[in-house]
């Protein structure tokens, strides 16, 4: 039996988040077969990435191992945001960014190798905390509406369908 990615998508959304499947390459349809796009990831020995966009601005990504195929939900697509996508799904790849811009702006200011010193732990404070921001701005409950506000509430548009 193949299996159609789709199936191992919906694998992957019934475990937590982070979850990586393993699958034989003889056992699965060819990524390009399924509907994913080729593209890049962080370099882990594999020969190449596919992703296939979801409707939620998530992405299924597959990594190519030659012999299997590695496959995992990333919370962003990088096609959708690509800094986004580092903060949350490779956070280690986002703060070493961060640090080596705070190395590199401390350096062009300071033209020293303290100046440049005080940057990386600069850059790398930074992109902890605004990871963390993010992560809290995005765990906060939405605010109440005020009840002394009179303006009509935000509501999505509706449509109308007329029928002949």
């Amino acid at each position: 039996m193949v299996h159609r990615w789709s199936e191992i998508l919906a694998m992957l959304e019934a475990e937590p988040y982070a979850t990586t499947l393993r699958v034989p390459r003889h056992l699965c349809e060819h990524p390009l077969d399924g509907g994913l796009r080729q593209s890049i990831g962080m370099p882990q020995g594999q020969r190449r990435d596919y992703r296939l966009k979801l409707p939620d601005r998530r992405c299924l990504h597959v990594r190519d191992f030659g012999v299997y195929y590695e496959a995992h939900v990333d919370e962003v697509d990088p096609g959708h945001s690509p800094i986004m996508h580092l903060v949350k799904d490779v956070p280690t790849a986002y703060l070493t960014s961060t640090a080596a811009l705070g190395g590199i702006l401390g350096l062009l200011l300071g033209r020293s190798r303290r100046a440049m010193v005080a940057g990386l732990v600069a850059g790398a404070a930074l992109g902890n905390l605004s990871r963390k921001a993010i992560a809290r701005r995005k765990a906060l409950p939405a605010p109440a509406a005020d009840p002394d506000d009179d303006a009509a509430p935000d509501t999505p548009p509706t449509s109308v369908v007329a029928s002949g």
